[in-house]
């Protein structure tokens, strides 16, 4: 919780920096200045607007770009002996996960309104008796479908995330285990090879998680707020 309230007021800030100084310059300036930018300008213009559609994407930006840098830095953070990776908990990708759920539902009622937005679920199959029970199953398919897409979207993140610390404490295990044997200079070096190998990786990881989860929560509101 501690590292978590870091990272926060630590991308609150330096986003109000940047806010601050895009609004007395005309362009970017600075290398601090033009990565952020460029990295913001990817989160609008590759995910939120093919997702969500140009009238809509605004709307819902603050939101995805707040998504996307939080746990980028939480991942990128989570790299530093002893602080521990925030979205390693499963309680913490939860509770992204549901903003996401909550955003999409609260949107897509207000868009289509709350009947307009269950019958979003059920597709037209025609006015045929006989259609209508595949409509039903179709429809109920579709509400689990949401629960489910939801869920796995925690989970992917929290998995992604962990599984690349468990790996790496099986390389280092390793040469623990070899300590009082020959081998042990063996074990050392492969160890510390495959362990800057693994960090290496698991910085890539930490980057493609936070768009993956943006990419989809985007995806997903994008979905809710539109007919089929």
């Amino acid at each position: 919780m501690v590292v978590e309230l870091f990272i926060a007021l630590l991308v609150g800030g330096v986003f109000i920096w940047l806010a601050k100084r895009g609004s007395t310059i005309s362009r970017p300036t600075g290398r601090r200045h033009n990565i952020l930018e460029a990295f913001v300008s990817y989160v609008r213009d590759e995910i939120a607007k093919p997702a969500i559609g140009n009238k809509d994407a605004d709307h819902f930006l603050p939101y995805l770009l707040t998504a996307f840098f939080f746990i980028l830095a939480c991942n990128l953070i989570g790299m530093i002996p002893g602080l521990g990776t925030v979205t390693s908990s499963i309680e913490v990708t939860s509770g992204l996960a549901l903003v996401t759920f909550v955003i999409g539902l609260v949107s897509g009622v207000k868009h289509l309104g709350p009947g307009g937005y269950l019958l979003n679920f059920a597709p037209d199959l025609g006015d045929s008796i006989l259609m209508q029970p595949i409509r039903l199953l179709i429809f109920l398919i579709e509400i689990l479908g949401v629960v489910i897409k939801h869920a796995v979207l925690a989970i992917r993140l929290f998995g992604n995330m962990i599984a690349g610390h468990l790996v790496l404490a099986g390389v280092l295990s390793a040469v623990v285990a070899t300590a009082s044997t020959n081998w042990w200079g063996t074990a050392a070096f492969f160890g510390i090879l495959g362990a800057t190998v693994l960090s290496a990786l698991e910085i890539l990881v930490a980057f493609i998680q936070a768009y993956v989860f943006t990419m989809l929560s985007a995806l997903f509101i994008g979905m809710s707020i539109h007919k089929h």
